[in-house]
């Protein structure tokens, strides 16, 4: 048992080495997920600690609102000191007043923090 041990572990490390690590990418798009739908549980999850203080404002702008992505896609486009900067394409889509309305996304900036990717704003 322990010779089997002593041979699966440096295939075990080997694959832990291998996993896939998080994408930036993917929290930004969760977080517009969860901005347009007024998910301030969600949004408190996936914001820096930087940016907390913007939450309810973000969870006011789209409470009373019918909204949704389209065509959103997200991507690494650099970074900004610590932080790195997510493009993204497509839009925001809302009914206001009864009129259909479209916001273009944007730029995002991203910081790892306790390990995880988190939004810390929009880039300039």
């Amino acid at each position: 048992m322990k010779r089997l041990l002593f041979l699966l572990l440096p295939i075990l490390l080997i694959l832990a080495g291998c996993a896939e690590e998080a994408d930036p990418s993917d929290t930004i798009l969760q977080y517009l997920e969860a901005r347009i739908s007024a998910d301030a549980t969600r949004l408190q999850e996936l914001t820096c600690a930087e940016f907390e203080s913007q939450i309810q404002a973000q969870v006011a702008s789209f409470q009373s609102i019918d909204a949704s992505l389209e065509d959103a896609t997200c991507s690494v486009g650099g970074n900004d000191g610590d932080k790195t900067i997510i493009e993204c394409t497509g839009k925001i889509v809302y009914d206001y007043n009864g009129e259909r309305n479209e916001r273009e996304l944007g730029n995002y900036l991203a910081i790892q923090e306790n390990g995880e990717w988190k939004m810390c704003g929009e880039a300039g």
